[in-house]
């Protein structure tokens, strides 16, 4: 339930004007990112507003939710998703209708991010809600209307009224929401790079790099017997220790060994090193028959008495790879350079971003790559004043987690957080 101030909640209205299309009911034609229409909060009036045009059930758009509210003679203020101050909790301000004898108040604007309102999300408590924004800005990037049809938009108390009657209170001032099209995005890059752009074999160094460590560690040969004239078995272990350099990366590559995808990024470095020596294993019993169990044995495990096996290997990966092993980027937050900011949310290796430049709104979305040396993001973005996609790469260097080099035609330049 909305905090409630001498029984009442804030009333409040929405009044919507649109920006393109003028006959009421049809859903304007728009280009990806285009201002559909402004809501602006009339925080003294009474009862819902219903939107000018029609959105489309099913159809994405953008919502963009600003501003704050304080009830006259009241210290506790109020923004689309928070009580800010004289509190601190969820306390959804905005909702959207219909109103239902389930929700006689509405639902708060974060149930409607998929095809079906998510009935569970409340305004006081929304397991996939918003996080409180110290802006005041909060974007539904995947809005989705309850119905086809126009849109119902109050605040709780207004949905209330028509259960419990008129209570209005006055404030100082008001909200906009904003409601764009989302379009559709070009296909972003499935995050898969060559097994052999993060990989240098049984040895240090960068990818693509080989020495005298790969000469000796590639490699070990073993006997099924004390003779040393008995049959000799020579394993090759590359394959393992290039899957390992890209566990190390947190790369995504196509595994030689037990096909298929693998994706690393969530792959801790214990992960890493346990999969390391499955597949050492494997490629033992791959290169030596089984008729030989004492060098299939000593492949195994430590080698036997003259050479380097499946354990040894993984030792050393355990007792001195620590340094090696990258920790995976995290760029949820907030973002600034050249006076503009961009907040980015990350959900493993999606990444998407907005940020607002004046009355201009951007987005861009990328999937996160990870590199040898670094790892970036490729996508694309469009602002509102250019609405068409551009290619965005945003590049993360390991030992600067904390700077973001960014090339594209609508954003560009160093953010930092």
């Amino acid at each position: 339930m909305a905090r409630i101030f001498v029984g009442a909640s804030i009333a409040a209205a929405f009044l919507l004007s649109t920006q393109v299309g003028s006959s009421v009911g049809a859903r304007p034609r728009a280009t990806p990112g285009e201002l559909l229409g402004t809501i602006v909060v009339d925080p003294n009036a009474a009862g819902w507003s219903t939107s000018t045009f029609s959105l489309e059930a099913g159809q994405r758009y953008r919502l963009v939710a600003t501003g704050t509210a304080q009830p006259t003679g009241s210290s506790t203020k109020y923004d689309a998703m928070y009580c800010y101050e004289s509190c601190s909790n969820r306390d959804a301000f905005l909702r959207i209708g219909p109103a239902t004898s389930a929700n006689p108040i509405g639902l708060p604007i974060d149930a409607f991010q998929q095809p079906t309102p998510d009935t569970s999300c409340q305004p006081t408590y929304c397991k996939e809600g918003l996080p409180y924004e110290p802006t005041h800005e909060y974007t539904i990037e995947d809005f989705y209307p309850p119905s086809s049809g126009r849109l119902e938009v109050g605040d709780g108390n207004q949905f209330a009224q028509q259960y419990f009657g008129p209570n209005a209170y006055t404030a100082s001032s008001g909200f906009k929401v904003e409601i764009y099209s989302a379009g559709s995005w070009p296909p972003l890059p499935d995050g898969v790079v060559s097994l052999a752009s993060v990989s240098n074999g049984c040895g240090g160094g960068k990818a693509g790099e080989y020495g005298i460590q790969q000469r000796l560690g590639n490699t070990s040969t073993f006997r099924n017997s004390n003779n040393p004239f008995g049959t000799r078995y020579t394993v090759h272990f590359e394959k393992a220790c290039d899957l390992h350099d890209a566990g190390y990366s947190g790369a995504k590559v196509l595994d030689p060994i037990n096909g298929g995808l693998i994706d690393y990024f969530e792959y801790t470095r214990l992960d890493v090193d346990h999969k390391f020596l499955a597949d050492m294993r494997k490629l033992c019993e791959e290169q030596i028959p089984a008729d030989a169990p004492v060098a299939l044995a000593d492949c195994k495990a430590t080698g036997g008495k003259s050479s380097f096996g499946a354990e040894t290997r993984y030792h050393f990966v355990r007792n001195f790879g620590r340094r090696f092993f990258r920790i995976r980027p995290d760029l949820n937050g907030s973002w600034s350079g050249d006076g503009v900011t961009v907040k980015i949310t990350q959900d493993l290796r999606s990444v998407r971003g907005t940020w607002r430049d004046g009355d201009v709104h951007g987005e861009f979305r990328g999937t996160l790559i990870s590199q040898d040396q670094d790892s970036v993001v490729q996508g694309f973005a469009h602002t509102s004043a250019k609405p068409a996609f551009s290619r965005i790469t945003i590049v993360v260097e390991p030992d600067k987690p904390n700077e973001l080099r960014v090339t594209g035609r609508v954003l560009g330049g160093t953010l930092t957080r």
